[in-house]
């Protein structure tokens, strides 16, 4: 016994309409799908998934310590907003400073929280980037 299709009382597996409301059956065959690789050996039609590798959390601390160019390590975890940021920062502020009319000293002064803060960013992103591909059911 199969199931009408339109209102799901039971009918004999030849009928071909349903004589509770009328409407005609018709037998479709189920369609057979087959996936052909091309190019592959049938014993090794393995799917490859995209691995994303881990990054180094020390070089990426290191790329941020180049004084001219502060902001390396984000380029090298793929954060192109933070690395324009603290490029920008490192160049513009100073710059800033200077119009104001503040000795070098002052300018110098400020550079320094931006290093270290930079640094101490840069490694706790490479750790958070790490633990997404190691774990990628977790939200962030």
């Amino acid at each position: 016994m199969k199931k009408c299709p339109f209102c799901a009382v039971e009918i004999s597996d030849n009928a071909t309409f349903c004589q509770s409301c009328g409407s005609y059956i018709i037998a479709t065959p189920q369609p057979q799908y087959t996936i052909q690789r091309s190019g592959l050996n049938p014993d090794k039609q393995t799917r490859r998934a995209k691995v994303k590798k881990t990054k180094q959390v020390w070089l990426a601390v290191a790329l941020n310590i180049f004084p001219f160019v502060m902001g390396l390590g984000y380029l090298y975890l793929g954060n192109w907003k933070r690395f324009l940021s603290v490029f920008g920062g490192q160049i513009l502020a100073p710059l800033a400073l200077q119009i104001m009319g503040a000795p070098m000293k002052d300018t110098a002064i400020f550079l320094v929280p931006l290093y270290f803060g930079s640094w101490i960013d840069v490694y706790y992103q490479a750790k958070s980037y790490n633990d997404r591909i190691s774990k990628p059911n977790l939200w962030y």
